[in-house]
């Protein structure tokens, strides 16, 4: 989902050769994140042409932004599917519904059998036409097998067998 404003609020010449520059990026949702950076100090240009080389410069760097925001949403799906969260209860709010049901199947893969029976039952409400349309032919058929190893076992996997003393 994207930045929907930026805002190159505040730079500086550090002294030192180096512009120290401050910027904020805020999201469909409103929410504002503030970015630092230093560049080289570009010499024998106006404030004012430091400046409109700096705000392409930001700009020329939002997807980049939005990337982070991406990739940093989707290791946080994963890890909460992995940890047990019931996959249908996570907000997207950069992501699209197949990179979420990627990041799914991913931690489906990686995580503990006993905390992914919620995500089990969530991939098993894809098609495999769905599943393909994210993963190979080839994951699919493990992350198919994976899944009704969980399902198929989540008596036991939920059960607690310790011996009562």
């Amino acid at each position: 989902m994207p930045i929907v404003n930026s805002e190159l609020w505040k730079w500086r010449d550090r002294g030192n050769g180096w512009l120290a520059i401050f910027e904020t990026h805020t999201d469909h949702k409103g929410v504002v994140r503030e970015y630092r950076s230093s560049r080289k100090v570009i010499p024998d240009l106006s404030k004012e042409e430091i400046e409109i080389i700096l705000n392409q410069e930001m700009l020329a760097r939002i997807p980049m932004h939005e990337n982070e925001l991406s990739i940093g949403e989707l290791y946080s799906i994963q890890q909460q599917v992995e940890n047990g969260i019931d996959p249908a209860t996570i907000a997207r709010n950069h992501t699209t519904r197949n990179q979420k049901a990627k990041s799914v199947a991913k931690a489906l893969t990686k995580g503990s059998p006993r905390n992914l029976i919620k995500a089990a039952l969530y991939i098993k409400g894809f098609s495999d036409t769905q599943i393909q349309g994210v993963l190979t032919y080839s994951q699919m058929l493990r992350i198919r097998a994976r899944q009704n190893y969980i399902l198929n076992n989540q008596d036991i996997l939920v059960a607690d067998i310790r011996e009562e003393l």
